[in-house]
Order: C-alpha cells, then sequence, then structure tokens
C-alpha cells in the first residue's frame, strides 16, 4: 500500500514537471523564432521608428557631416494653385513643430528670412543669411495631389553655401477641411499629419492641439491682413486655453525693444504677444501663433510653473 502510495506520487509529480516543463520549452521556442525574424535589438528599433523620425534623423546626420545645425523651414507653395494653400501651410508648420521637439536642431522663424519663396533663393540671399542669421541649411517644400486621398509633400533640404541639394524626401497626408472661424465658433474637422513616405503619424500626441496648430496654420495661409491674421490668431488661442467657457482672458504685444531677454532667448526680431488668463496661466506666442511658452505664474502660483501646452490642452478640453 505504501509504496503504490509513493509509486502514485512520483507519478503525479513527474506529470507536473512535465507540464511546466514544456510551456517553458515552448516559450524558448517561440523566442527563438521571434529574434530569427526581427533580428537584432537595434533593427527592431529601427523598425519602430515612424518615416518621419527616420527623415528627421537622416537630416541630423546631414546637417552633423555639414558641421551647422542652424535651419529654416521656408513657406511650402502649393503646386495646385489656391487648392492646396492650407495644405502648404500646415505641412511646413508641422515640420516646424517636428524639427523643433527633439532639441537636436536650432530652428529659425522664416518671418527673418523675408522672402516669400524659394524661387527668391539666390547667392545674395543665401550669403545674407549665413552672416546674419547663422543658417546652414533650410527646408523648401511643395505640395501636390497624390494618388488616392493623399496629398504629396516635397521636401528638399539646401546647403547654402553651395545652394546644393543635401537631402531630398516626400511627406504624404490627407487633404484638410479647415474652416476659419470666428473664435469660438466651430470649424471643419481636421485630419492630423504629415508623415513621410506615407504611414499615419501626427507629428504631435494630442489631437486637440494638433487640430488647433491647424487652424492657426490656415488662418496664417488665408489673405487677410497682418494685423488681423494676429488678432484672430490670439483670441482663437485665448478661446482654446480658457479653463471654462467663463474663463477671462487678455492679450498684449511686447516689441522686442520692451522684452529684449525673450526675444533673444527665442531668436525673435518682431516682438511676441503675452495671452494672460484670469486662472494665472501664461502664454508667450509669437506673431505667427506660435506658442514658446506655457506657465502658471501669480498670486496663487508665487513659483513659475512651466507645462506642455499639449498636455494642459487636453486636460482643459476633457473638462
Amino acid at each position: 500500500m505504501r509504496k503504490k502510495f509513493w509509486l502514485s506520487f512520483l507519478i503525479l509529480l513527474t506529470f507536473i514537471m512535465w507540464l511546466n516543463f514544456w510551456p517553458s520549452i515552448l516559450a524558448s521556442s517561440s523566442i527563438g523564432q521571434l529574434q530569427e525574424t526581427t533580428g537584432t535589438p537595434a533593427a527592431q528599433a529601427q523598425e519602430q521608428k515612424t518615416p518621419l523620425e527616420v527623415f528627421i534623423d537622416s537630416l541630423d546626420q546631414a546637417l552633423s557631416k555639414l558641421g551647422n545645425k542652424k535651419l529654416a523651414v521656408l513657406a511650402f507653395e502649393s503646386l495646385e494653385g489656391t487648392g492646396l494653400e492650407r495644405e502648404a501651410a500646415v505641412a511646413s508648420e508641422k515640420l516646424v513643430q517636428a524639427l523643433v521637439n527633439p532639441g537636436r536642431f536650432e530652428i529659425v522663424d522664416r518671418a527673418f528670412l523675408n522672402i516669400k519663396s524659394a524661387g527668391e533663393l539666390n547667392v545674395e540671399v543665401a550669403s545674407r543669411w549665413i552672416n546674419t542669421l547663422g543658417l546652414g541649411a533650410i527646408i523648401a517644400g511643395n505640395v501636390a495631389r497624390g494618388s488616392g486621398n493623399e496629398v504629396e509633400v516635397n521636401l528638399r533640404v539646401i546647403n547654402l553655401k553651395t545652394l546644393s541639394i543635401m537631402l531630398t524626401g516626400q511627406l504624404k497626408m490627407r487633404p484638410l477641411n479647415i474652416a476659419i472661424s470666428p473664435p469660438g465658433g466651430q470649424g471643419g474637422q481636421a485630419t492630423q499629419a504629415v508623415p513621410v513616405q506615407g504611414g499615419a503619424t501626427s507629428v504631435t500626441a494630442s489631437p486637440v492641439y494638433d487640430q488647433l496648430q491647424q487652424k492657426i496654420a490656415a488662418i496664417q495661409a488665408s489673405r487677410m491682413e497682418a494685423q488681423s491674421k494676429e488678432k484672430l490668431i490670439m483670441e482663437t488661442l485665448g478661446e482654446a486655453f480658457k479653463a471654462t467657457p467663463k474663463t477671462k482672458y487678455s492679450y498684449a504685444y511686447f516689441p522686442c525693444g520692451m522684452a529684449p531677454a525673450v526675444c533673444q532667448q527665442f531668436g525673435l526680431q518682431d516682438g511676441f504677444y503675452k495671452i494672460l488668463f484670469e486662472d494665472e496661466l501664461v502664454l508667450t506666442v509669437s506673431k505667427q501663433g506660435r506658442i514658446l511658452e506655457c506657465y502658471y505664474l501669480g498670486k496663487n502660483h508665487p513659483q513659475r510653473v512651466d507645462l506642455r501646452p499639449e498636455e494642459i490642452l487636453e486636460k482643459r478640453t476633457g473638462k
């Protein structure tokens, strides 16, 4: 009886060990197959990068060889006349955002370039940019209708010393449907952009912030006079960042003579705006609508608290 018990026990123990052993064998086999198909960790990381990130890496390498990572992005041109002007404006603005965010490049605002298109670029203009702005390269681009429901954005990275093309790339985005409406009004829904060579990756991780930037780019591309554009942009930002519908805000323009430190910090030559909210949120904004700073400061916030505009906009929109 005792022998029978131990025999049964050994059989049961062997069975349990067998159950525990085979999953580990299967797991090891699966891992081996996965490693064979995906390759090295470095290769896996490269495969996981978005096409836009791959383009930025290539740009980083090209500018490193040049020895100058200071560049500017020209306003993109529409090859379809007025039909794709908004897409051109959004594509160039979103590329600027993508280049600024990693902090790998020094980006000069295109407002300081004083040209309307890449067609005006010549040796004299390039020399002036090199000597006065310290630029090493510029990115020019155009948009055209592609296959299906896509818009192609063609890029050229130009070495300003030689005026030769250092790098090319193609981005793709869907057509926009943005209505320029008064602040607080309902604009059309905008699709996210701008991935390189297909894909569908937005530059920012916040759809709400993404759509706000597209709306500002559409205002910039409109035919309003400059002061009207600035007013509409500031009011659009003010309405977007209000904590509640009843939150009050005001905005004011500061020329560089009044705040030279801020202009120097952000490379501004034409001043900036401050948008002040009654809950002590402060936005520093370029005349073109680019958010330079987002922070709390005031009676209830004696110590400045810096925030990412995308995060606070998501929180306020969710309320």
